[in-house]
Order: C-alpha cells, then sequence, then structure tokens
C-alpha cells in the first residue's frame, strides 16, 4: 500500500536524523537514495518522495551498498555486468 509506505519511509527518516543529530553525525542527503523494489514500481507517484534534511529525495533504478547493486526487480543485471 503506498499511503502505508509513504508515513513508514517518512517516519523512518525522521529517526534516523534524529540518531544523527544526538549521535553527532551528518546524513550525507548527496548519497541518500529511495529505491522502490516491487512488480511495477513506476506506478508509485514520485509526488510524495520524502526529504532528507530538506533535499527532496529521488528514486533510482538501482542502489550500490558495501558493493552489493540491487536493483528495483531484484535482477542482479547491475551487478553482474
Amino acid at each position: 500500500d503506498p499511503r502505508t509506505a509513504k508515513t513508514n519511509l517518512h517516519e523512518g527518516m525522521k529517526a534516523v536524523a534524529e540518531w544523527m543529530r544526538s549521535s553527532r553525525l551528518k546524513l550525507n542527503s548527496d548519497k541518500t537514495e529511495v529505491l522502490i523494489l516491487g512488480p511495477n514500481p513506476s506506478a508509485w507517484d514520485d509526488s510524495w518522495w520524502p526529504t532528507s534534511l530538506g533535499t527532496p529525495l529521488t528514486p533510482t533504478d538501482h542502489a550500490r551498498n558495501l558493493g552489493f547493486i540491487l536493483d528495483s526487480s531484484l535482477s542482479m543485471s547491475k551487478q553482474v555486468n
């Protein structure tokens, strides 16, 4: 459900930002990404994407984490190529 996902994502981002502030860390908004996993990620309305400390987050079709590339269709095509 996109509405529930939106709420959870916003709450999660607020919790991360608060934890980072309390730990005296700074979130790098330029490196923060949103990756939608599911059968049709393009069907999600992009008007609701959250912000990270005031910077709008835009969805991506793949993201790298610890050297592993995960794509929205879970095909691993970016990892193999």
